[in-house]
């Protein structure tokens, strides 16, 4: 069972959006020097505990970042199914010790992360080829970003076909952004013209 959010953090939720107050070249925090030892994360599906239970492992094993491969349920208040439960994830991520950067899946909160993409913050933040701050400790490694760690080059093209969209009662969180396209593999080509290490 989760602990309940605190009064605070509620209200803060309520009007959380995505928002890139910060520019990876610019932020010390997520520079090639700056990260040495990755925790790897993946399929969480917005659990908040096995969330919170990663980042205190990352700290006992003195991680400089998490890196969450896909379903993590990326989502702020802008979609009408904003959940207590998802609210508290993003509350703990935002809140994280640790840079948190995310390689979407195809179950993430799609129209939040569409509606984003869209905005004047985002679209400055995708010109330059790295992920994109959403807010506090958190990053979207969009598909087609990169970056470098100790010398390594990283490249995200996350996403997938859900292959139970077709089941009613699943219908209603599976959308045409989860999949990955030819498009989201050209900008990832085009933004490693040296090529990746992963």
């Amino acid at each position: 069972m989760t602990a309940p959010l605190p009064r605070d953090a509620i209200r803060f939720l309520e009007s959380f959006k995505f928002g890139s107050e910060r520019v990876w070249d610019d932020d010390a925090g997520v520079g090639d020097a700056a990260v040495e030892r990755i925790m790897v994360l993946g399929d969480i599906h917005g659990d908040s505990r096995v969330f919170a239970a990663a980042l205190k492992l990352a700290a006992a094993e003195g991680c400089d970042v998490l890196v969450q491969v896909g379903d993590f349920w990326l989502e702020d208040s802008t979609w009408s199914r904003w959940a207590p439960r998802k609210a508290h994830l993003m509350y703990t991520a935002l809140q994280a010790p640790v840079p948190v950067v995310v390689v979407d899946g195809n179950h993430e909160g799609w129209p939040c992360l569409t509606g984003f993409r869209g905005s004047d913050d985002a679209a400055a933040a995708r010109r330059t080829g790295r992920p994109v701050h959403l807010g506090g400790s958190l990053w979207w490694a969009d598909r087609g970003s990169t970056w470098s760690w100790s010398g390594a080059r990283f490249g995200a093209l996350g996403g997938t076909v859900s292959v139970d969209k077709w089941i009613p009662k699943l219908a209603k969180h599976r959308w045409d952004q989860e999949t990955t396209t030819q498009a989201d593999l050209q900008r990832l080509i085009d933004n490693a013209p040296q090529g990746l290490d992963l």
